[in-house]
């Protein structure tokens, strides 16, 4: 317990030092060295044979992808940023195609690690650019809009732990939300999360002045689709260690598992609301 106190308090100490106190091009480096160690550790579960080689080549194309909200910074022409992103994920794609190409035997197992190489691809590579351009979307006050996805996201998370805990089983009988991924996941729990993660949403916006321009619906809503999203992406990581067997998705960060146990919630929520956002802002 001490141990994942003391990770608990690094961990926060960290985030805050790099949203308030660090440029954006840290922030971006953060999200391309989370992007390398989040797909090693899937690579982990997923092929626990892979080679190192392997699992480097394949971090270091989701980095690449992880980074395409950058785009947008070095590129004026905006007509150009949604093909020249294309173009990344269609390399990206074709380069993986080449080195299975190269190496394909066993071939009956061919297509199956051709697919287990495509999820991990796209299960990071198409959700960490949401956290980014969370970020870039105010090159000063953008860190308000990364903050609103996490307290939406944990706020979802702990109310759901208390609510759980204390109404367990009293509104809708033993019916659990997921019991074959997630037996302690109860409705309880997710509605107290809904709550709670709205509450994040209008603490946001009445506290930063980046998330001003929201207005009551709009918080109701985020809040709504934000803790559904981060729910959906707790099980979905919860899907994958159970297939492949493991408790966690690795050891980086003691008492609290791997990266990927961390964010799990985040990588559905923050593009569901970077979209929203862009959507609602212009």
């Amino acid at each position: 317990m001490l141990t994942r106190i003391i990770s608990g308090i690094v961990m926060g100490v960290s985030v805050f030092a790099l949203l308030f106190m660090c440029s954006w091009h840290y922030f971006a480096a953060f999200i391309a060295v989370v992007a390398f160690i989040g797909q090693d550790e899937y690579q982990r579960m997923a092929n626990p044979e892979s080679a190192l080689t392997h699992r480097l080549f394949i971090g270091l194309l989701t980095a690449v992808l992880a980074l395409s909200p950058l785009v947008a910074q070095f590129v004026d022409n905006a007509n150009l940023h949604a093909p020249i992103m294309i173009s990344a994920w269609a390399v990206c794609f074709l380069l993986i195609a080449a080195k299975h190409l190269r190496h394909p035997l066993p071939l009956p197992k061919s297509a199956h690690r051709v697919g287990l190489d495509g999820l991990g691809l796209l299960y990071l590579g198409a959700t960490l650019p949401g956290i980014l351009g969370l970020r870039l979307l105010d090159l000063e006050q953008g860190w308000a809009w990364v903050l609103l996805s996490m307290l939406i996201t944990f706020g979802g998370d702990t109310g759901g732990y208390f609510a759980g805990r204390a109404m367990g089983g009293k509104l809708f009988g033993e019916k659990r939300l997921a019991p074959q991924l997630s037996p302690k996941k109860t409705w309880e729990g997710y509605l107290g999360g809904v709550a709670l993660g709205t509450g994040g949403a209008f603490l946001a916006q009445s506290q930063f002045t980046a998330c001003a321009s929201l207005n009551s619906l709009d918080c109701i809503l985020l809040g709504f689709i934000g803790v559904s999203l981060g729910v959906a992406g707790d099980l979905f990581e919860s899907m994958m260690k159970r297939s492949a067997g493991v408790k966690d998705s690795g050891t980086l960060i003691p008492g609290h598992g791997g990266v990927l146990d961390r964010i799990d919630a985040l990588l559905f929520v923050a593009p569901a609301l970077y979209l929203y956002l862009m959507i609602r802002l212009g």
